[in-house]
């Protein structure tokens, strides 16, 4: 296990008295064993501080503040545009490949394409496109826990039949467009149940392409995931 270097006092006093363990007076006149229980004993207190200090500095995600009215009206329109336009190329190629092969080759296609052909557009229209999921094929398409929050709102209207408009938020310099994605009847050859849609074989394939895959066992209208479009200000 690695710890990220820490220089709070408390990490470096602590090293520095484990130095002059063997100096310190109260422990001068301690049999081996009971020193060695001691020195046992002051290695999980320091791995302890050091394990703190670790999730202390991870990441902490910016503040969102939802975004209504006229201020969201030009980025639904922007993000829908975008949106009709990366699934159009991307379920265009995916059934080329489907037609060419079967399953087998669209889910090649999806393994070695599909995120690349993403960040391409990305590039080329100046935004980050991703499609985030809480049950992810590709784990870089798994949900931060801001995303979540999202995904749980378009879940709650998703459940009664109906689909949730985009959600428009603003973070920092970032403004960032929501949509959801609902399966429909093609989705089930993929992301189906595996014996009734995919195929027990067909899915032995898969797990080799990830082998921790989530995405499986929808239905025709559940919701898969949504669009995340982000652009700078």
């Amino acid at each position: 296990m690695k710890f990220q270097e820490c220089h709070s006092c408390e990490c470096r006093n602590l090293i520095k008295n484990k130095i002059l363990f063997k100096q310190i007076p109260a422990f001068a006149g301690m049999t081996a064993s009971c020193l060695e229980m001691s020195k046992y004993l002051f290695s999980v207190i320091l791995l302890l501080v050091l394990i703190s200090c670790g999730n202390q500095a991870k990441k902490i995600e910016p503040k969102q503040t939802r975004l209504t009215g006229e201020e969201s009206l030009k980025y639904i329109a922007k993000g829908d545009f975008i949106v009709k336009g990366s699934s159009r190329v991307l379920g265009k190629h995916i059934k080329e490949k489907m037609s060419e092969g079967g399953i087998l080759e669209a889910i090649k296609y999806c393994n070695l394409v599909a995120y690349p052909l993403l960040d391409s557009l990305s590039k080329k229209l100046n935004v980050s496109i991703q499609r985030i999921t809480q049950k992810a094929r590709n784990l870089k398409n798994k949900a931060n826990s801001s995303q979540i929050k999202i995904l749980e709102e378009f879940e709650d209207i998703s459940s009664g039949g109906m689909i949730s408009p985009p959600i428009v938020t603003k973070s920092n310099d970032k403004t960032n467009f929501y949509s959801p994605i609902n399966i429909k009847p093609f989705c089930l050859n993929c992301h189906g149940g595996i014996k009734t849609n995919i195929g027990e074989d067909k899915y032995k394939f898969i797990k080799k392409l990830y082998p921790k895959d989530e995405a499986v066992n929808y239905a025709d209208g559940d919701l898969r995931g949504m669009w995340v479009i982000q652009f700078d200000d």
